[in-house]
């Protein structure tokens, strides 16, 4: 942090080295970023770190305090989160107190975003289930069926969810959150738009 204060900007390439070095220290920079007085003068080396060509190796407490900053900032990097999420493993333990990906997803608040994007046609059904929203769109007994679909999902083995059950869940979301599918995302930087 301190290079970033001296050097700006062109300190990114040296910080981005030490960043990606472990998990301790996307953690500490992170953290320390987070809990800043002055943390808003970081929102470029953030908006850095989210558009460089490791981000889908940050690690899930790192991205998690980003989603926090980004929510503070009132900033919307959404298209590096949704671009995370989708790059994750399934998390080992969804259901446990905080699971990696669904913690990012929940945290980051990109799951319409994700149900809007072409790849959530191939999404898993750990993924799927952890899309829940309000799904104003839907009817009432379309509602039920997906409650009753995203419930029959065994936490246990998610995976031996039939593919016909993922492609309705899939579909049932997609039309109960209203969102308008967009185009694949470009490897282009992540750029922060402010939130209105």
């Amino acid at each position: 942090m301190p290079r970033w204060r001296i050097r700006g900007p062109e300190a990114l390439p040296a910080i981005l080295r030490w960043f990606y070095r472990s998990a301790e220290t996307q953690q500490r920079l992170s953290w320390a970023i987070l809990v800043d007085e002055s943390k808003g003068r970081y929102k470029p080396l953030v908006e850095g770190i989210l558009a460089s060509p490791d981000r889908l190796r940050i690690t899930p407490e790192a991205m998690e305090q980003f989603a926090l900053l980004a929510n503070e900032w009132k900033t919307n990097f959404d298209d590096a989160f949704v671009d995370w999420v989708f790059a994750q493993p399934p998390d080992p333990n969804p259901y446990g107190m905080a699971p990696p990906r669904g913690i990012v997803l929940s945290t980051s608040g990109v799951a319409r975003k994700l149900i809007a994007d072409p790849r959530f046609l191939k999404a898993d059904s750990q993924l799927l289930y952890q899309c829940r929203l309000p799904y104003s769109n839907l009817t009432r007994p379309q509602a039920r069926r997906l409650y009753e679909l995203i419930s029959g999902i065994d936490p246990q083995n998610p995976q031996n969810t039939a593919e016909a059950t993922l492609q309705e869940i899939r579909n049932l979301l997609r039309q109960g959150t209203d969102v308008t599918p967009r185009p694949p995302a470009r490897n282009t930087p992540a750029r922060s738009v402010p939130r209105g």
